[in-house]
């Protein structure tokens, strides 16, 4: 048809070719094809699957060929439209699935999108338009052909295939598996959508991209892409743009120098032939990468042009055929070994692994702590951020630590070594000669030559080296061999590793670090504060000051000076030894010994144990850090908060515990120990103790020696052994019973009563009214001063009131009853013992029931009772009156008077000039030599001095007395006396009997009073003495002179007055013999078998006195006291 033709098909299958005319066609039903002719023709393919073209199936070369604008409407059905050229509208039609071939070879303009209207999958072109007129609308996929010139193509979310043809190209593909091909021109081809705001979810179709010839741009997208660069120099990329997608791709440069790079999925590398390139970068890899990469796998010998170099890497990505690598890595921490290129590596914020291999490599740790090793070849290596450690290797390598506190390794080569920020170090580990290193030089040869550049620390090889630090605070670590380190000035750290090592820090507070207790440190004084971090035991030097130990390391030992001593998690002895030292055992059972000096001590965690020898040591302790104990030589001493245990040792005295249960144990001393606070265990140990557990619940043991408990309330519990000494309890309990084997109990303040135990107690109350109960034993009870009441129970016990109305019980056994106030009564029993008074009432009489009075002080007097008594006297002159009963009376130092009473008594006077009265010749008296001039008044006949009495007297009524061995004096009385010295030198005085004078042996004088007295004389020098009253004379009446011996006794009339005419007392003459007397003359006679001397004192013929001498004597003036 060359003219319009209009035509309706019919509803079956029709074929239906146009000619040149303008048409138009209405398909109808069926599955129609319709051929357009060279016009603009209107073709409507209504229903069925219609095949629509606008093309009349002439030459395509025919430059008129179809340039006409069609309109051409597929209807309903799945329809495929054809168009060659023309502003064509093209409209798939209402549903179906309907395909479009757009070939625009021909085309004399390029062919560009100019709208984009994509819209959902089923027909995502609905509304396209072209810079030429061109509309699509309705489209499930394209297959398009492009102009010769440089076209802009942008793909919907369908499976559709695109040819570029020539020109500079771009072209978009849209969310669907594409194929897209640049063909010849420098083309840009991507999988991502050509407007990304038309996009409901991120493109993820898996995309073949072929650049063909040119220097064509290849971009991926989210799916599996297929990107091949063909001939040309390409840069092809997977990276999926601002939405960030990814996929496994494959990725393949052709021919040419080509530029590839990825980011993410487990991707496909291929450089192909020329010099390729590839930028590989994993910075924020998430999923299945959030643990970091490992190194890869690489495989293939010598380089040649890269195509024999293979990188495998943990996801799937493999790298080959490539000359140039740049890795740019994940932020998760990786592990990258590179090959024998030269490759850039940069990691990221984690810590990463890094190493170039061969090749001259760039590699940048990033801002995480990495490990990064240049390998051989001349690398180029920087640590970044964080604490890097980076390896040279052989070559000429620039290393720079960057940030932080870097390790640099400059290996063999000439290398330039910079620390950047930071605190870095160099190494020389693997270094095995000797050598010297300065960081005060600029270069340094070892392996090379080597350049420093902000480096602050050394660290040296296996020999014996020396490093030298600079003026500001270094490292030096020795590692193995005989190593000097100096460190100069500045605060340095200095560790000489394994081997006999000499260190000297100079200047500056200086760390030590040693492994060997041999190690040499050398530093002088006013150098700094210096540490020593030792891993074995240590002690330190002169003018080091701290010591901290490490590993398995647990002696510390300070020295004279301030020392601060840190122990480890082991268990530690820490020694301080002189200075005021800080003492420090962190974990472990440790063992802290201050020394000399006020130390500060803390044990931390573990069960320690601290060891003082001064008050003022200071102890610290947590709670809940373990069971810890103080072992202290200090005087006094108390426990620290937190810590549990006390022991005393040395000549420590006192220790007092805290807050807690403490367990506090004295020594061999008398120890003083105070709980305190808690329910403490006090163990007293030898010494004679005193034990105070304080607050609650307590429990104390005093060991041997007499010890003192204190008692606060009723839970406390002492515990004593049989034998362990004589133990008291002062106790503020009232009513407690003594615990067993102590013997003493004092009451304390507020409490009244208390009771003993079956030992011989000592009971002692206080100032108010107690009640004190001995039970068995011998027991001692002082009340105090209230008024008490006191029973000794079973037992000889000793009851004192004190002050105080008291009352006193002893009970059965031999009682002392000590009686101070009138108002004191003692309760005894008849049949319960020998019971005792001791008594500072004068004249205090004893009960009926009781036995005994003792006078205490200085009391005077003191009597008995009916019974058989026993007195004693004190220092007093004692007055001591017995009673009835056979009595004993005892006087004590004083002049006493003791007096028996009725009954057998004995009397023992003691010190002092005492009196005995004696009335019956049974009572004894006693004395000593010594004991003063003592006196005998005997109311009974012939009484004999007992032994170390001096005198006797003779009482009323009785007419004989005896004196003993001594020189004693005899006193009789009015009555016929006979008197006898016996031995010694007596002196016997008679009355005015007619009396008998016995002198006895020794020289005795003899006065005989107004009687006719007769003298015995004995052996000695004996003295008969005459007084004014002896005036007898004839045989009736004159004295009688028995056994005297002229020229040895004497006669002594000087007491007479010769001449009574005479004033004054005259002195007789010595007449001789002769019968005539005058006045004042004595001469001598005899008659018979007598000798007669006779004195006138009044001048008649008479004599007045007459002296008669057994035995014819001739006397002489020498015989007389004239």
């Amino acid at each position: 048809m060359d003219e319009s033709d209009d035509q309706t098909a019919t509803l079956g299958d029709d074929v239906i070719v146009l000619g040149d005319a303008p048409d138009t066609v209405q398909a109808e039903a069926g599955n129609d094809t319709v051929i357009g002719g060279a016009s603009a023709d209107l073709i409507e393919g209504d229903a069925g699957d219609d095949f629509l073209t606008d093309a009349d199936g002439r030459d395509p070369a025919d430059p008129q060929y179809n340039t006409a604008a069609d309109t051409v409407l597929g209807g309903f059905g799945d329809d495929t439209i054809q168009s060659f050229g023309g502003p064509d509208s093209l409209d798939g039609g209402a549903g179906g699935a309907d395909l479009l071939f757009l070939d625009r070879r021909l085309d004399a303009a390029r062919l560009q999108m100019t709208s984009v209207g994509f819209s959902d999958a089923a027909q995502p072109y609905s509304n396209v338009d072209f810079a030429d007129g061109t509309e699509i609308r309705n489209f499930s996929a394209v297959v398009l052909h492009g102009t010769r010139f440089g076209d802009l193509i942008g793909l919907g979310a369908s499976t559709d295939t695109i040819f570029g043809g020539d020109g500079n190209d771009t072209i978009f593909g849209g969310d669907s598996s594409d194929v897209v091909n640049g063909e010849a021109g420098n083309d840009r081809l991507a999988a991502t959508p050509m407007s990304y705001d038309q996009l409901t979810e991120q493109p993820t179709g898996d995309t073949t991209l072929d650049g063909g010839e040119g220097n064509d741009t290849l971009i991926g997208a989210g799916g599996d892409d297929y990107l091949v660069g063909g001939a040309g120099n390409d840069y092809l990329t997977e990276d999926g743009g601002a939405l960030g997608l990814f996929g496994s791709d494959y990725l393949f440069g052709g021919d040419g120098d080509d530029f590839m790079e990825t980011s993410r999925g487990a991707d496909t590398l291929d450089g192909g032939p020329g010099v390729d390139n590839v930028f590989f970068t994993r910075k924020g890899e998430q999923g299945g990468h959030q643990s970091g990469w490992t190194n890869p796998a690489i495989s293939g010998g010598a380089v040649v042009d890269g195509a024999n170099v293979v990188y495998q890497f943990s996801d799937g990505s493999v790298i080959r055929n490539v000359e140039s690598v740049r890795f740019v890595l994940t932020t998760q921490g990786d592990s990258f070994l590179g090959s024998r290129l030269a490759e850039e590596i940069s990691g990221d914020a984690r810590n990463d692994t890094l190493s170039g291999a061969g090749g001259d490599d760039t590699i940048d740790g990033g801002t995480g702590a990495d490990s990064i090793d240049g390998g051989s070849d001349h690398d180029s290596l920087t640590g970044g951020d964080a604490n890097d450690t980076l390896l040279g290797g052989s070559g000429n390598d620039r290393i720079d630590g960057g940030g932080d506190d870097d390790l640099l390794v400059g290996g063999s080569g000439n290398d330039t070594l910079v620390g950047g920020e930071g605190s870095d170090t160099v190494s020389f580990a693997a270094q095995t000669r000797a050598f010297r290193a300065d960081l005060g030089a600029a270069t340094l040869t070892v392996d090379g030559v080597d350049t420093f550049s902000g480096i602050e620390n050394l660290e040296g090889g296996q020999g014996n080296d020396t490093l030298v630090g600079d003026a500001i605070g270094n490292i030096l670590a020795g590692l193995a061999g005989a190593d000097v380190l100096k460190g100069l000035a500045g605060d340095d750290t200095l560790d000489g590793g394994t081997g006999l090592d000499t260190l000297i820090g100079g200047a500056g507070d200086d760390r030590y670090i040693v492994d060997a207790s041999v190690d040499t440190i050398l530093e002088e004084a006013g150098e700094g504060t210096d540490t020593v971090v030792s891993s074995t035991g240590f002690t330190l030097g002169d003018n080091l000051e701290r010591l901290i130990l490490t590993g398995t390391a647990r002696l510390a030992t300070g020295n004279d000076g301030k020392n601060s001593l840190f122990g480890n998690d082991l268990d530690n002895t820490l020694s301080g030894l002189g200075g005021t030292d800080y003492l420090y055992g962190q974990e472990g059972d440790d063992t802290l010994d201050g020394g000399a000096g006020r130390d500060v001590m803390t044990g931390g965690e573990g069960d320690d144990t601290y060891l003082v020898n001064r008050s003022d040591d200071v102890i610290s302790e947590e709670s809940g850090e373990g069971s810890d104990r103080v072992v202290s030589s200090a005087a006094d001493y108390t426990l620290a908060s937190w810590v549990e245990r006390l022991e005393l040792t040395d000549i420590a005295s006192n220790g007092t515990g805290n807050e807690l249960g403490n367990i506090i144990v004295g020594n061999r001393y008398a120890n003083s120990l105070a709980g305190g606070a808690g329910a403490d265990s006090i163990i007293g140990a030898a010494g004679a103790d005193t034990l105070d557990g304080g607050a609650d619940a307590d429990t104390m043991r005093g060991g041997t020696g007499d010890d003192m408990y204190i008692v606060g309330i009723p839970a406390d519990v002492v515990r004593e052994e049989v034998d362990e000494g004589f133990d008291t309890v002062l106790t503020y309990v009232s009513n407690a019973h003594l615990a067993d084997n102590v013997e003493k109990v004092i009451l304390g303040a507020g409490t009244n009563a208390s009771h003993g135990n079956d030992l011989d107690n000592v009971i002692v109350g206080n100032d108010l009214d107690n009640y004190l109960r001995g039970e068995g034993g011998a027991d001692e009870i002082e009340g105090g001063n209230g008024d008490d009441t006191m029973v000794g129970g079973a037992g000889s016990d000793t009851l004192d009131g004190g002050s105080g109305a008291d009352s006193m019980v002893g009970g059965t056994g031999d009682d002392t009853y000590v009686v101070g106030l009138a108002g004191d009564v003692v309760d005894e029993k008849a049949g319960e013992g020998t019971d005792t008074v001791v008594t500072y009432i004068d004249g205090y009489a004893l009960a009926s029931t009781l036995e005994r009075l003792v006078l205490g002080g200085r009391t005077a007097s003191g009597s008995g009772n009916g019974g058989d008594n026993t007195l004693e006297g004190n220092a007093a002159d004692n007055a001591l009156a017995a009673g009835g009963g056979n009595d004993t009376l005892v006087g004590g130092d004083g002049d006493d008077t003791m007096n028996g009473g009725t009954g057998r008594d004995v009397m023992r006077g003691g010190g002092g000039n005492d009196l005995y009265l004696v009335d019956s010749n049974d009572d004894a008296v006693s004395e000593n030599a010594g004991e003063g001039t003592d006196t005998v008044v005997a109311t009974v006949a012939n009484h004999h001095l007992a032994d170390n009495v001096e005198r006797l007297i003779l009482g009323a009524g009785v007419n004989s007395g005896y004196g003993n061995a001594a020189g004693n004096v005899i006193t009789g009385n009015g009555l016929d006396n006979y008197v006898r010295g016996e031995g010694g030198n007596d002196a016997l005085t008679t009355g005015g009997g007619a009396d008998t004078l016995v002198g006895g042996d020794g020289n005795d004088t003899l006065t005989g009073g107004s009687g006719q007295d007769t003298f015995s004389l004995g052996a000695g020098r004996d003295l008969v003495m005459f007084g004014p009253g002896d005036t007898g004379v004839g045989a009736a009446r004159r004295d009688i002179v028995l056994d005297f011996v002229h020229g040895v006794d004497r006669l002594d009339l000087s007491a007479i007055d010769a001449d009574s005419a005479e004033p004054g007392n005259q002195t007789f003459v010595f007449a001789g013999r002769g019968g005539s007397l005058a006045a004042g003359e004595l001469g001598f006679t005899t008659s018979g078998d007598s000798t007669i001397v006779s004195a006138n004192t009044d001048g008649d013929p008479a004599p007045e006195l007459q002296i008669e001498l057994n035995g014819i004597l001739s006397l002489a003036a020498s015989d007389f006291i004239l």
